[in-house]
């Protein structure tokens, strides 16, 4: 005697996707201590819950030189008004934004301005002439969806890498 049965089982995947807004209008000469709009936020355009966060490394160039954003004695040649209200400085890279992102819902900004300092600095660096400086981000997303220890997973090897970020992300976790 011999019986058989089958089930069909449907599964769904989350939609996870991102999408990077900003708005940084060209900056045709750069002025020192004036602050400049560079506005960074991310949309959730999946159909998920999601926890991101967000690499935003600034760098200068001087035909196609790279130019330090950090001097040998610590200062700093741009500042960047980083929001760590909404979001957390990973020390690692990465800002963290602190809940969970519904889907089409956009965080607030990351930053929003950038200002130019010590200019004689840059000057003796590679004898800059300002009108060929060129500042540029690269601004990387990563998303992970809301379940429990799926962020530990992926950005972190299972680990409680970062403590801070985890006891504030943990209220939003999904089961």
């Amino acid at each position: 005697m011999k019986d058989s049965d089958s089930v069909d089982n449907q599964f769904r995947i989350g939609n996870l996707q991102t999408e990077i807004i900003e708005e940084f209008p060209p900056v045709e000469t750069i002025t020192p201590e004036t602050p400049y709009k560079k506005e960074v936020t991310v949309k959730n355009t999946g159909d998920v819950p999601i926890f991101i966060r967000v690499l935003a490394h600034p760098y200068l160039t001087y035909k196609e030189q790279l130019i330090p954003t950090v001097t040998d004695d610590g200062s700093k040649l741009l500042e960047v008004d980083y929001n760590l209200s909404d979001w957390i400085d990973g020390q690692d890279g990465y800002f963290y934004y602190k809940k969970v992102i519904e889907p089409e819902e956009i965080t607030p900004f990351l930053f929003s301005k950038v200002i130019f300092h010590s200019f004689e600095q840059i000057e003796t660096l590679a004898g800059v002439n300002f009108a060929d400086l060129k500042l540029d981000f690269t601004i990387k997303v990563e998303a992970i969806n809301t379940s429990k220890f799926a962020y530990r997973d992926a950005w972190w090897q299972g680990e409680i890498k970062l403590p801070e970020v985890d006891a504030l992300l943990q209220p939003f976790v999904t089961e």
